[in-house]
């Protein structure tokens, strides 16, 4: 049994069944059509013979020249011809004609009382009837006989219906014969449609199994601007922005691997030496300490901005906006930094009005204004000013960080907020800093943007929504 599980197949059934439906109710509409039409050109042929017959009765000189044209017309058109006189037309008329004989044909018995009744007044009359004894249908053509313009009587011709569905049947079989033809034709045109339509559905399911195998190079080659171009546009898309993904984890699992070998190369290095007791001063075991808890203060930091950036791409980092001061956020953080600062020779400066209320997540605020200060002290040289700054300004908070540092080159500026990107100078860091910064910011609606100098200044700037515009 065959099983139409392809599209290809359940399509083409589709459309073939179609197809034998629509050529079904054709050929009976035709065969019935045909039936019709050719009666109809029977019934006036048959008219016409009788109402010429009829013409010719009128004008014949006695009874012997009326039965020979009667016969050999008879003959002629293989069709039985009564002649009726008026007495018979009369006698129908009443009803007491039923069962007699008439030497020149059958009585016409399938004459109804109103159809004598309308050769009596002159018409012809065509239909369908069934002869008496035979059961057998004709068709019958009746038309009165006029001798000077009164009705002396009727001419009846009937022939076998058989004779014209004989000839109906061969238009008919013709009909069919082409008919099948044509539907066969069909099916193929449909077979070639069906697999001109499937084949790219094929393409396209060969190509998406391709790509869940992770072959994300495939592609599909159809063109189009129809609904399958437009599937196979997007699942190209797709295959596309699935690469850019598979590198970017690539690149995700390489550069944790590195920033993560390294402290652990040092912690392991130092508390060996220290377990081994190959250190023997105290000043320099110390020293050995404090790298192992710089270290491990590097690896925290890294785990915690991975755990940031993995929030910030499902978009599930938690934002809590409330009201506080930015002028006060600005002057603790640029606090926690005057020692790097100052170990640097690197002049840290506050200035933001007082009293700008906004309204954020305070900690995650602290967080952006973190990372932009650490990266302005990691690239300002020694004697070098960083100024951390916040007005009000179009009614938002406009918050910068300036440094007169080495600033950012031109080829590694449209880069500087990938994940992992450190620059051409830049060896200090995850990479991470800039990214989760900007995603934190745009959790709020808002953006950063930069602007640098290369060995003259960098200035960082995002705003933020001012407190009485939210309350």
């Amino acid at each position: 049994m065959i099983r139409f599980k392809t599209l290809y197949m359940r399509l083409w059934s589709a459309i073939s069944l179609l197809i034998i439906l629509v050529f079904a109710v054709f050929m009976v509409f035709q065969w019935q059509l045909m039936q019709g039409f050719y009666f109809d050109q029977q019934a006036q042929q048959m008219a016409a013979n009788a109402q010429q017959l009829a013409s010719m009765i009128e004008s014949a000189q006695n009874s012997d020249e009326v039965e020979q044209q009667v016969s050999m017309i008879s003959r002629f058109l293989n069709a039985g011809i009564t002649i009726l006189s008026r007495d018979d037309l009369v006698q129908g008329q009443s009803g007491s004609m039923v069962g007699m004989m008439n030497g020149r044909g059958h009585n016409p018995a399938m004459l109804s009382r109103r159809d004598y009744s309308q050769l009596l007044s002159g018409n012809t009359v065509v239909y369908k009837s069934n002869m008496p004894m035979r059961y057998t249908e004709n068709i019958v053509a009746a038309t009165p006989i006029l001798i000077e313009q009164q009705i002396a009587g009727a001419v009846v011709m009937h022939v076998p219906a058989e004779t014209l569905l004989s000839v109906v049947s061969v238009i008919n079989m013709r009909t069919l014969w082409l008919a099948v033809i044509l539907m066969l034709i069909a099916m193929l045109f449909a077979l070639w449609l069906s697999n001109y339509i499937s084949r790219p559905l094929t393409a396209m399911r060969n190509a998406t199994l391709d790509i869940a195998a992770g072959h994300f190079s495939k592609k599909v080659n159809i063109k189009g601007e129809d609904e399958l171009g437009q599937l196979a546009s997007a699942i190209n898309y797709m295959s596309s922005e699935l690469a850019k993904l598979d590198q970017m984890r690539r690149d995700l699992i390489a550069n944790v691997s590195h920033e993560l070998r390294t402290p652990l190369s040092l912690i392991r290095g130092y508390s060996e030496a220290l377990k081994d007791g190959v250190v023997k001063d105290t000043e320099q075991q110390k020293q050995y300490v404090d790298i192992i808890l710089d270290e491990t203060a590097r690896l925290q930091k890294l785990v915690s901005d991975l755990l940031d950036l993995s929030q910030l791409e499902s978009g599930s980092l938690s934002i809590n906006p409330h009201p506080f001061s930015i002028s006060r956020c600005i002057h603790e953080i640029c606090r926690r930094f005057e020692a790097a600062a100052a170990k640097n020779q690197i002049e840290l400066t506050a200035s933001a009005d007082d009293n700008i209320i906004v309204h954020a997540d305070e900690g995650r605020i602290e967080q952006v204004l973190y990372n932009l200060i650490q990266n302005a002290i990691n690239h300002t040289p020694t004697h070098g000013r960083i100024i951390v700054s916040a007005e009000k300004h179009d009614g938002k908070a406009f918050i910068q960080v300036s440094d007169t540092g080495r600033g950012i080159s031109p080829d590694d500026l449209p880069h500087i907020f990938d994940k992992f990107y450190k620059g051409e100078h830049n060896r200090k860091g995850t990479g991470l800093g800039l990214t989760i910064a900007r995603g934190i910011l745009t959790a709020h609606g808002s953006d950063i943007t930069v602007k640098s100098q290369p060995n003259q200044s960098t200035t960082f700037a995002f705003y933020l929504p001012l407190y009485r515009e939210v309350a």
